[in-house]
């Protein structure tokens, strides 16, 4: 049997999808009605913080943030968004996003290489026509302190 391992396709922006490991998601969150307060000085993917049921959390906007990297992201018609609590070791924050597309079961060792999305992509998975970067959670909390210019508060 070959061993397998779940990812969750978000929508980013109209055209533009991310997998994130199904391991690394604490919980799936509808965020009407949630406050997302701005933090001055902080780029324009650190949507801000909210306070999730007395737990101040991030929220990182996950087109902005592919912006960041290069990967144009066409905005949504809607204006609901969407969060994962993701989690890594002791971090989490609340990634923002267009919906959940599908769950989609693969093995890892047929990941195809990421290319210049490395090493924040542990690779990428064919979906819908398409390829889909499966990123890797790990690498993200790790970057965010050189896009923030230090550790977030």
């Amino acid at each position: 049997m070959q061993p397998t391992s779940r990812v969750v396709a978000v929508r980013c922006g109209r055209d533009s999808y991310v997998g994130i490991p199904q391991a690394a998601i604490q919980e799936a969150l509808d965020l009407t009605g949630l406050e997302i307060s701005a933090f001055p000085g902080m780029p324009a993917c650190c949507a801000g913080v909210m306070n999730l049921r007395g737990r101040f959390l991030w929220g990182l906007d996950l087109a902005q943030w592919l912006e960041t990297l290069g990967i144009e992201c066409l905005p949504l018609a809607q204006a609901r968004l969407e969060g994962l609590l993701l989690t890594a070791g002791r971090r989490c924050l609340v990634a923002l996003h267009g919906g959940r597309e599908a769950g989609l079961a693969y093995n890892p060792a047929a990941l195809e290489p990421p290319g210049r999305l490395a090493p924040l992509f542990a690779g990428t998975l064919a979906w819908a026509g398409r390829p889909l970067p499966v990123l890797d959670v790990e690498a993200l909390f790790a970057h965010l302190p050189r896009l923030t210019g230090g550790p977030l508060p």
